[in-house]
């Protein structure tokens, strides 16, 4: 028996070492899977983490533009209720339907009545004999002009009307734009 206990020790510390042995085996080869598994399972998570943070910056983009879109729509919204009411408006543009408008008269805010007043003064003029001659006829002397002479007689009138200044007449003329020819429509004060 001591034989059989001693040979079954050994035989036990035999298995027990083989059985050690395969344990420290199988947990090298699978630590070295886990460390395999781990390796690729983080790269795959850093890949999944990065599609999703790609595809998350694309919708918040896309969700960015869409509410910016929406706020600026809701802003023209108010505006038109603000200013006009509910509009509906065809998408041919033929059919208007507008409630809530404001309904008033309109008036031409510049009404106002034009007449043509022109004032001018009528004047007792004697021109001098001496004067009159040459120029009347269309005879040219000596080379001057149709101006000048115009002008002579300006100046001549305007010193006779200096001197001749109790023979005035004041006299209104007012000529209504709508007449046709635009003559005087009623002459005001006396000759």
């Amino acid at each position: 028996m001591k034989e059989v206990e001693a040979e079954v020790g050994t035989q036990m510390k035999e298995v027990e070492a083989e059985v050690g042995t395969k344990m420290k085996e199988v947990e090298v080869e699978v630590g070295t899977q886990m460390k395999e598994v781990e390796a690729e399972v983080g790269t795959q998570m850093k890949e999944v983490v990065a599609e999703v943070g790609s595809e998350m910056k694309e919708v918040e983009d896309e969700l960015g533009t869409q509410l910016e879109k929406v706020q600026g729509q809701v802003q023209v919204d108010r505006e038109m209720k603000e200013t006009v009411g509910d509009v509906e408006v065809d998408v041919d543009g033929e059919q208007v339907q507008c409630e809530g408008v404001v309904e008033g008269e309109v008036h031409d805010t510049h009404e106002a009545e034009v007449n043509d007043d022109v004032e001018f003064e009528l004047h007792d003029v004697h021109e001098d004999d001496d004067e009159d001659e040459g120029g009347q006829d269309g005879d040219d002397h000596g080379g001057e002009d149709a101006g000048d002479e115009y002008e002579e007689e300006d100046e001549n009138i305007d010193d006779s009307i200096s001197e001749e200044s109790d023979g005035l007449v004041d006299v209104r003329v007012e000529c209504d734009m709508g007449s046709s020819k635009g003559q005087p429509t009623s002459p005001q004060g006396e000759c």
